[in-house]
């Protein structure tokens, strides 16, 4: 959840790929998506890092969400709390800015089908209909 919230401050996309999609459909989403940055757990880095290949994607730009239970991870790719960490030690950010109306178009969270028939499908939702969601859920 926090990794969702920090992608949102920083006005980025979170888009979720299911942990069952094996590489060729990874590197179908990986292909759509065209993401700046991966997270993953070490459990799927070899799929991640196929699907990656496939795409020309940078394994420098791939990080390691660790896990409960998980051993060492290896240092070739960075750490999600090596990058918190490195990340408290910059200034706080300034607030984001937009024109007005702005967040009710602009893309926050990328959903895809399952794929049951075919490569999954993705589906956009705005920053207004995430909250839309979240209040009528809190009502």
């Amino acid at each position: 959840m926090a990794l969702t919230l920090a992608i949102f401050r920083i006005n980025g996309v979170w888009a979720p790929i299911s942990a069952a999609s094996v590489a060729a459909e990874l590197t179908q989403q990986l292909r759509i998506l065209r993401p700046k940055v991966i997270f993953t757990v070490s459990q799927l880095l070899e799929t991640t890092l196929q699907a990656a290949r496939a795409c020309q994607f940078p394994e420098d730009k791939i990080y390691i969400c660790e896990m409960p239970g998980d051993r060492s991870i290896s240092v070739t790719f960075p750490t999600l709390s090596r990058l918190r960490n490195r990340g408290r030690l910059l200034a706080e950010l300034e607030p984001i800015s937009q024109a007005p109306g702005k967040w009710k178009r602009q893309v926050a969270y990328i959903c895809s089908s399952s794929g049951t028939s075919g490569f999954p499908v993705s589906f956009a939702f705005s920053f207004r209909s995430i909250g839309q969601q979240d209040w009528n859920r809190n009502k």
